[in-house]
């Protein structure tokens, strides 16, 4: 079973900034510091790691900005730098989102430009979900296209996942499905997460990594808790 304990520094949202340590086993089992992360209440974040010389320099960089908001949903831009081990800019990431809701249904529609080896952003991405709650149960269908060679965007992999969440903890399941050349899409993988949020921490416990039957069974990497 794998383990990942995140401290937060600060003991309330109410704070202008959440300060956040994640903490990994070393080769003798001790917990050391691994990631350092500052988060504003907008989502920007700024992540922070021990470089070769011991130095903080930047890992990545997330900046948040809400291009318009209306009564049943926003547009929101998010840009993410990522930088090497010696704190140089590396890729850039901008991803446009549009999130509407409607009674219990919410659609949301990511479009996701990807800097390439000129520094020139370029489409790489769209991603459509629906999700449907009811009672504190979320469905949520998810379809994910690419570009392909002749630069046509083609659907290359679909998702379900079905999240259960209190005050107190988080399930979530997902099942991941890919084109296959005899029936269209096929499970490939299966990804479980279980988070539990106590007072100023959240402990996070994944499944291990288990082959079976082409559907695998590790952690479930959460974009948003709730």
């Amino acid at each position: 079973m794998k383990y990942c304990l995140l401290t937060l520094a600060t003991a309330s949202l109410a704070f202008a900034q959440a300060n956040i340590s994640s903490y990994q086993p070393d080769l003798n089992g001790r917990l050391v510091e691994g990631i350092r992360a500052a988060v504003s209440p907008n989502g920007d974040r700024t992540e922070v790691s021990d470089s070769m010389n011991g130095r903080k320099v930047p890992r990545e960089v997330t900046e948040v900005r809400v291009l318009s908001e209306g009564p049943t949903g926003r547009v929101v831009e998010t840009t993410t730098r990522k930088f090497d081990p010696t704190g140089q800019l590396g890729a850039v990431t901008r991803t446009v989102t549009d999130e509407q809701t409607v009674g219990n249904k919410t659609i949301i529609k990511a479009t996701t430009y990807v800097s390439d080896v000129n520094g020139r952003l370029q489409e790489g991405e769209r991603r459509v979900v629906e999700a449907v709650k009811q009672g504190n149960t979320t469905s949520s269908d998810v379809s994910i296209a690419r570009p392909t060679l002749n630069g046509a965007f083609e659907t290359v992999e679909k998702r379900m996942v079905v999240s259960v969440a209190d005050e107190k903890s988080v399930h979530e399941d997902e099942t991941i499905y890919r084109p296959s050349q005899n029936t269209g899409f096929t499970p490939v993988e299966r990804e479980v997460r279980d988070v539990k949020k106590d007072p100023g921490a959240v402990s996070t416990t994944n499944g291990p990594f288990v082959p079976r039957h082409g559907l695998f069974l590790w952690s479930l990497v959460s974009q948003r808790l709730k």
